[in-house]
């Protein structure tokens, strides 16, 4: 039985590797740019999105492209991916799987275990990759699995390196990824996407009613006239010195809010805090904040809409 549902699972994360191999191939590198992977210095990281109300904000450059849920006996998958605008054959993903046999709480380090060991016979045997590490450790205080393994992309002619984390969370096993080329597999901003994921308790309720509130729509809420206004505005208005970017020395408070259909912006929490002076500073800048516009659908009706975002206080 065990191999069975070994064989199984292993049929649901294949295609998975396929078709991460496939996209990566359609990505314009006729579009050649010149700098190197995270070269980039003067963005953020990205755009945080909370994927489905699992609590789990992570940072996307761009909007994430969701698959279509992978179902079998054994389990049931989500993935959603990021293919930054900024750089060549480079993706960043989250899979949120949930076990169909192991649903109390109890078995979530068994859950955990039994994914994770499925990685390397999937990289080994079927894509024909060399693991590099497959090891246990810790992730925002939770039991997790880094892994790392190499595979030829024989259309491309290149070596892909695949760097993830494996970790439990709200009853679910969260494996976060990045798929990158060879001579990219070393630069920093790829720990610099595992460390940004924010870990949540709530759920997000997802019905669809008018008085949903999404956390991404077609038309994301902008404030202003660029994406850069928001961060003008923080620093214009901060009684404290800030950043227009994340520095080493910054202290860096991430808030969450809802934007309401008529742009007005309501707080809602501090995801992660410094200290009640920068924590309060945050709260007060969002709560005299202009209106946005607001987040849209593609038909051009309005929606309340989530947004997080830093506060990068020097």
């Amino acid at each position: 039985m065990f191999h069975n549902r070994t064989a199984q699972a292993c049929q649901t994360l294949v295609p998975i590797c396929k078709d991460m191999k496939k996209i990566i191939t359609t990505i314009l590198i006729s579009t050649i740019i010149s700098t190197s992977f995270g070269q980039d210095k003067k963005a953020p990281f990205g755009k945080y999105y909370h994927l489905n109300g699992y609590g789990l904000q992570v940072p996307f450059e761009e909007t994430p492209l969701k698959n279509d849920p992978v179902d079998n006996e054994v389990m049931t998958s989500q993935e959603f991916r990021s293919f930054p605008t900024t750089t060549i054959n480079v993706a960043y993903a989250v899979a949120i799987l949930n076990s169909k046999q192991l649903t109390n709480p109890a078995d979530s380090l068994k859950e955990l275990d039994y994914f994770a060991s499925l990685i390397k016979p999937t990289a080994e045997n079927v894509i024909k990759g060399k693991m590099i590490y497959d090891r246990k450790g810790t992730y925002k205080n939770k039991n997790c699995y880094e892994q790392k393994f190499i595979f030829t992309n024989k259309e491309m002619n290149e070596d892909i390196f695949v760097t993830s984390i494996m970790f439990y969370h709200k009853s679910n096993v969260i494996r976060a990824y990045v798929m990158t080329p060879k001579q990219n597999d070393k630069n920093s901003k790829i720990d610099e996407y595992f460390n940004a994921i924010i870990l949540q308790d709530e759920v997000i309720n997802t019905d669809n009613n008018d008085e949903t509130i999404y956390t991404v729509v077609p038309i994301m809420p902008q404030l202003g006239d660029s994406k850069e206004a928001l961060q003008q505005y923080i620093q214009k208005n901060s009684n404290y010195p800030t950043s227009l970017t994340k520095t080493p020395t910054t202290k860096n408070v991430f808030v969450k809010v809802v934007i309401e259909k008529d742009g007005k912006v309501r707080f809602d929490k501090i995801m992660k805090g410094v200290n009640d002076k920068f924590d309060s500073e945050a709260k007060r800048i969002v709560e005299n904040m202009p209106n946005w516009t607001p987040g849209q659908f593609e038909d051009g009706k309005k929606a309340r809409t989530y947004m997080s975002f830093p506060v990068w206080f020097e």
